[in-house]
């Protein structure tokens, strides 16, 4: 089986960046990868939040699992809006190993990660976050 380096392709919508992250999530330039265009996403003007898509990723490793929660960090600090969707059954299964699945802020599908975004947005705009 031939694995693929990461590809990240970036879109945007009122405000939201989706990351559509396809290939290896790996120590090396995956890694790199998947931090410079989060970093890029959040210097953007006009950006309240990442949705970070995973279906396509084919290997994860701890590496990978490290730099997302970097992106939860780096997120936090800067009010930026995190949520993370599409993971396939078996990077479930590696955050469930290392209960990352509890810290990092995971959902089913599309929909669901979009609307905790917007939901976090509208409390931010009454001043209840």
């Amino acid at each position: 089986m031939t694995w693929m380096p990461l590809e990240v392709k970036r879109t945007k919508d009122n405000g939201i960046v989706v990351l559509q992250c396809n290939g290896m999530l790996t120590i090396g330039p995956g890694t790199t990868v998947l931090l410079e265009a989060c970093r890029e996403a959040m210097a953007a003007t006009g950006t309240a939040g990442l949705l970070i898509d995973l279906a396509g990723i084919e290997r994860l490793d701890s590496a990978g699992m490290g730099a997302m929660v970097t992106v939860m960090n780096e997120c936090g600090a800067k009010k930026v809006g995190l949520a993370i969707y599409g993971m396939t059954q078996r990077v479930k299964e590696l955050l469930a190993i290392t209960r990352l699945d509890g810290v990092l802020p995971c959902f089913a599908d599309a929909a669901s990660a979009r609307a905790a975004l917007t939901n976090r947005e509208r409390r931010a705009a009454r001043g209840s976050e």
